[in-house]
Order: C-alpha cells, then structure tokens, then sequence
C-alpha cells in the first residue's frame, strides 16, 4: 500500500501473507455492493468510483473524456455546495447517468456543508436555495426531507416557502399532503391564502372508458360444452315414450 493512500487502493501482492489477502478477498466482496456517499465530492472520482444510488448502476456508464479522466465529483457541484450544475451534467452525461446523479437527496448537501465549514450559512434563504432547485428538478420527495429537516434546525419556513412547496404538490396530484401543509401553515401563524393550482398533464389521472360492445360475448370451451350437453339431453328426452295414466276401475 502506498504511502498516504487507503486499503481501498491496494493491491493484492502474490507474496503476501494469508491475512493480508484475505482482508483485500473482504474489501473486494464489500465493493461489490458499497457506495460513496456524497458530502463535498472531493474524494470521489467520477469515472473510477462507486457513487450512484441506484442498484446494478454505481458506476458512471458514459466514456470517459481525455481530459476528465481525474475529475472528481466536487467539480459538478455549484459553489459552496448548492447542489447541483444541471446543465452542466446534461452536457457530459447521457440521460442515465444524469438522472443517477441527480436523484442523490438534497439532505446529503446540508451535512456536507456543516463539515466543510458552512453550517453557519444554513439560514431560511438557504434552506429555500435547496428548496427551489429541488423542486425545480421535480424531486418532491427530497424537497420534503429538506423541509423537514429545516424546521429541526429550528429555522421557521415562511409563506414563500410553504407556497413553493404547496404548488409543487399539486402539480404533481398529491392534493392532500397539500392541504396537510397548508393547515401546518395555518398552525404557525404563516399567513398562507387558499389558491387554485394547476395539475401538470403527466400526473393527472386518466379515466378508463368502459366502451360497451353490442356484439355476443365468446363463450369460453367448458361454456360451450355445457351448453352442448344440456341441448343433447333435451334431444333424448324427447324421443322418450311417456308413460299413460292408467284408468282405475272402480269396484
């Protein structure tokens, strides 16, 4: 192992003692499936390390440019720490790899902010910086995590941010986690007004149309088989000869 440098950079020497290898045969069969969590991204490079949330796809997938062939993951971030440069990861990456990366919560931004220095910077405005660009990229769920971590730092949302959120519900149809916030609102003394918001066309729900057919349903093949054995039972019954009444003599 070089000087400086971790297990994870080690390589497996042939001449190595029984221990040795099998610490690296454990390390191997833990990479398989570890992940970097993201905090300032300056340890993490792009092309060569785990570090997508998603299963069966933690590596970057795209090739990788000479010139970038060292970047690390801190370089596709806005300073200090804003998430992340959309249009810069549109342009490298293709749509697979762009939205693994952006899909990485917000939250894992506010705890690398607190250790790269920054914790005092975490006000309302901040909080709503996060906010905005989370539901800018239609990550409604994170945006929620950051809200709520918000109100545990004890930084007191206001209308813009309640009206932000609100809106982004109802774009996406969940109109009662809408009302939830906004009767939250209501409870904290925000002075939020009832508003109409448009749904976007992608969430609505479609109705299914029941189109009712004139035409004889198909019968299925024990349908059909029934049907044919009461009509040949019916067929043999009529060529059996009834029996007469007989006449009782009277005595």
């Amino acid at each position: 192992m070089a000087p400086g440098g971790t297990i994870l950079d080690a390589s497996c020497m042939r001449k190595g003692s029984n221990a040795w290898q099998s610490i690296i045969g454990t390390r191997d069969f833990i990479l398989r499936g570890a992940c970097w969590r993201v905090e300032d991204g300056k340890t993490i490079k792009v092309w060569k390390n785990s570090w997508l949330p998603e299963n069966h796809h933690r590596k970057v997938l795209s090739p990788i440019p000479a010139s970038l062939r060292n970047s690390c993951a801190s370089e596709l971030l806005l300073p200090p720490l804003q998430g992340w440069n959309i249009a810069m990861i549109n342009q490298l990456f293709p749509p697979c790899d762009a939205k693994a990366i952006l899909s990485i919560p917000g939250t894992i931004w506010i705890d690398g902010m607190r250790s790269a220095g920054y914790g005092s910077k975490l006000d309302k405005k901040a909080y709503y910086g996060f906010l905005k660009i989370l539901c800018g990229i239609e990550r409604i769920d994170h945006a929620l995590s950051v809200f709520k971590k918000m109100k545990e730092d004890g930084c007191e949302p206001g209308i813009k941010t309640y009206d932000l959120l609100m809106g982004k519900l109802c774009a996406h149809n969940r109109v009662d986690r809408a009302n939830a916030l906004f009767n939250e609102a209501k409870k904290r003394g925000v002075p939020v007004e009832p508003k109409a918001y448009e749904v976007d066309p992608r969430y609505k729900k479609k109705k299914v149309k029941v189109v009712k057919s004139s035409e004889k349903k198909r019968e299925t093949l024990p349908e059909k088989m029934a049907r044919k054995r009461s009509r040949l039972k019916k067929i043999r019954l009529s060529f059996v000869k009834k029996p007469k009444r007989m006449m009782r003599r009277a005595y």
